[in-house]
């Protein structure tokens, strides 16, 4: 999956999950580090990226504006890197299935390994709308 990572998230993810998305990248490689997000998200749409941030931003975006690009939401807190690195290493076969799939929609009470989803305290979900995919810590969610 060619992931797009903004600014809120570190550069270094970019070679710590090479193993799983050879093709990532920063917003500081490609000069879009203090772009707003309209600027990422045009450019994600036109290079066929999916955007992950840890800015809600992006939420509303995927909402207003549809597919494509795809966004990866992680709404988690302040942590570390490694934590960033951690959620997504979790979900990766989630990432991929979203990926895949044309409409961006997996139904919302089953993840690709058999999961269920709980809508009041989600470990990760899906969007009711076909281009938002949300990873959430299980403390924070509500």
């Amino acid at each position: 999956m060619k992931l797009l990572l903004d600014q809120n998230l570190s550069p270094r993810l970019v070679h710590t999950l090479a193993d799983l998305h050879p093709e990532c990248i920063h917003v500081r490689e490609v000069g879009l580090e203090t772009s707003d997000d309209q600027d990422v998200w045009i450019y994600a749409r036109d290079h066929q990226l999916t955007v992950v941030s840890k800015d809600a931003d992006f939420r509303q975006l995927a909402f207003l504006r549809g597919a494509p690009p795809k966004a990866i939401w992680i709404r988690r807190g302040n942590c570390s890197t490694r934590d960033i690195e951690a959620i997504l290493r979790e979900y990766h076969a989630d990432i991929l299935a979203f990926e895949m799939d044309v409409e961006g929609v997996v139904p919302r009470d089953r993840l690709a390994d058999g999961r269920e989803v709980c809508w009041r305290r989600p470990l990760f979900q899906w969007a009711s709308l076909r281009h938002l995919l949300e990873l959430a810590h299980p403390d924070l969610a509500k």
